[in-house]
C-alpha cells in the first residue's frame, strides 16, 4: 500500500505548525489570561494582594514578551557567516539585490530545503501582537490594583 509511507519531511512541518500555532496564539491567551495560574492559597489572601500578584504576573509576562521580541529581532537582522554586511543595512542602504541574494542563500531546513527566514519574520509579528498585548495586560492589571472600581474584576 503505497499511502502508508511516511511524508518526507514530516518532523519539519510539524514543526512549523506548532511553532505557528504556539506563537499565533500568545497574544490571545494572554489577552483572556489563559496562562497557568495556581489559585490554591488565593482565596486565604486579601483581593488586594491578589492583583499584587496579577499585575506581577503580566510584568514578567511583558518582559519575557520583549525578550523573546528582540531575540527573534536578532535571528532576523544578525550578521551573516564572514563580515558580510547584516541584511538590515543592506535594506537600508537601499541594496535589494544584494539583499534578495543573501535571503536566497540564507539557512534553510534540513529535508525540505524550505528557507527558514519567513517563519522567523511571520513569528516576529506574533510575538510583537503579543508584546503589545502583554503591555495591555499589565496595564489593566495596574488599574485594576490602583482603581478597582474601574474593573470589572
Amino acid at each position: 500500500m503505497p499511502w502508508l509511507r511516511s511524508i518526507l519531511g514530516e518532523e519539519e512541518l510539524v514543526t512549523y505548525g506548532v511553532g505557528a500555532a504556539l506563537f499565533a496564539a500568545l497574544p490571545w491567551v494572554m489577552f483572556r489570561k489563559g496562562h497557568i495560574k495556581i489559585d490554591l492559597f488565593e482565596p486565604l489572601f486579601p483581593r488586594r494582594f491578589n492583583r499584587v500578584l496579577d499585575l506581577l504576573g503580566d510584568l514578567s509576562l511583558a518582559v519575557l514578551a520583549y525578550l523573546i521580541m528582540t531575540r527573534q529581532w536578532f535571528l532576523i537582522f544578525k550578521k551573516a557567516r564572514g563580515s558580510k554586511e547584516p541584511l538590515g543595512n543592506l535594506i537600508l542602504q537601499g541594496d535589494f539585490a544584494q539583499a534578495a541574494d543573501r535571503m536566497r542563500t540564507a539557512q534553510e531546513t534540513q529535508i525540505l530545503g524550505l528557507p527558514v527566514w519567513p517563519s522567523y519574520i511571520v513569528a516576529e509579528f506574533c510575538v510583537l501582537a503579543f508584546f503589545l498585548t502583554a503591555c495591555f495586560c499589565v496595564w489593566r492589571s495596574a488599574r485594576a490594583l490602583y482603581a478597582p472600581h474601574l474593573s470589572k474584576a
